[in-house]
């Protein structure tokens, strides 16, 4: 089964530029949205994120599905890259309350 907890932004920006299918980048989608309810984004970057994610399937055309697939994983992973910095406090505060100590990079 495939795993679809993502433990931090860098990883679910790896795991989306390596998504196979349209039922993995759903997973991985509804995984990185879990994991952002976890650092209490609200629910207006949610909306944003699926409205990003959203990409049309043609069912004529693999080739065009998988171009459309491949255009939105690519504008998820641009604005969760651009939105690390809007996350940054929250994750900080989140894990400073874990124990953990570090600069930025321990937490994305």
């Amino acid at each position: 089964m495939f795993n679809t907890t993502i433990t931090s932004v860098q990883d679910a920006i790896t795991r989306l530029k390596n998504v196979k299918d349209g039922q993995e980048f759903s997973l991985l989608l509804s995984g990185l949205r879990n994991f952002l309810k976890t650092l209490d984004i609200d629910s207006q970057c949610l909306m944003e994120l699926e409205q990003r994610a959203y990409y049309l399937v043609n069912e004529y055309s693999d080739k065009e599905t998988r171009d459309n697939l491949d255009a939105a994983a690519k504008r998820v992973i641009e604005d969760t890259s651009k939105d690390v910095s809007k996350y940054y406090k929250k994750i900080k505060v989140i894990n400073s309350k874990k124990g953990f100590v570090g600069g930025k990079e321990a937490f994305i």
